[in-house]
């Protein structure tokens, strides 16, 4: 998140759907140590998280008899206190603070929390998420199949939705036994807004930064092109050094999303999951094979 200019990670979030349109949103930052300078030294992260959440805790080893003035710095502040041994404690509340800026919770949080409080409800526990090297940018994703997934990927003002094949392995052994025909037949009946994609890895690194080598669009593809593109992908990755991101997905408006009430959040993506399904399971069936 972008505070003042500056980028900050908060250690631990929490949301939560208060009704149809509005998200409870609560971070926590954390300290290890049990004396009142470790808890003290929270303050300036924590009171930075107020302009965009409105309940911040901090989070640390001392017990209350230990926090001495930090004790009524956190009050005055409107911050909540947790304390943290075998188990976290809520010492005390954290308060509604004057810093909470509305039109910056919607513009820099809002979108990106629907998502994943959507792909929660619609996998459930299969779902995980994380950033993505870069504080602006976040994807969630399901885990049936960690190189297989169906994943939402928000950087700054843009989103893709759909499915992702990662890691070498994982994508050769997946297209080496495509039937391109069946393929075809499938990613021909998608909406027009999904593209097949592509992504390259930059120099060696296997996780490190992308670039998109090919680019089409899905249900306009013909089965020729689809042919090339699975004999291009395969004849790149004999090389040792290579590595790519197989996706098909669409764009989403983020936009969009800031407007969006739970319900149609989570029929976005409850829809994309059905009309990524089939492909899905045509795509993970030699990864499930071993």
């Amino acid at each position: 998140m972008n505070v003042n200019g500056e980028m900050k990670k908060v250690d631990v979030a929490a949301f939560k759907w208060l009704d149809n349109h509005n998200i409870e949103a609560i971070a926590v930052e954390c300290k290890l140590g049990k004396t009142c300078r470790h808890a003290g030294s929270a303050l300036y992260q924590a009171t930075a998280y107020q302009v965009l959440f409105p309940k911040v805790y901090v989070a640390s080893q001392a017990d209350l008899s230990e926090l001495k003035h930090v004790e009524s710095s956190l009050k005055q502040l409107g911050l909540g206190y947790i304390l943290v041994k075998e188990e976290a404690t809520m010492i005390f509340p954290s308060a509604e603070n004057a810093r909470f800026s509305q039109i910056e919770f919607n513009r820099q949080l809002r979108n990106r929390i629907a998502v994943l409080l959507a792909f929660n409800a619609v996998f459930g526990e299969e779902m995980e998420f994380g950033n993505a090297g870069n504080p602006e940018e976040i994807w969630v994703s399901n885990k049936r199949i960690q190189t297989c997934n169906m994943l939402m990927h928000l950087k700054e003002n843009r989103a893709w939705m759909g499915l992702n094949i990662e890691k070498k392995e994982a994508v050769k052994r997946s297209l080496a036994s495509l039937n391109t025909g069946d393929f075809h037949n499938l990613v021909s009946e998608l909406d027009p807004e999904y593209s097949l994609v592509v992504r390259k890895f930059i120099g060696k690194q296997r996780l490190g930064k992308t670039e998109i080598w090919k680019k089409l669009s899905a249900s306009k593809s013909t089965l020729t092109q689809l042919e090339s593109i699975r004999s291009s992908i395969l004849e790149c990755l004999r090389n040792k050094d290579a590595g790519v991101d197989f996706q098909i997905i669409k764009d989403v408006e983020t936009e969009a999303l800031q407007n969006m009430t739970r319900e149609s959040v989570i029929k976005e993506v409850q829809k994309m999951k059905q009309e990524i399904e089939p492909l899905y399971d045509l795509l993970k069936a030699p990864l499930v094979r071993g």
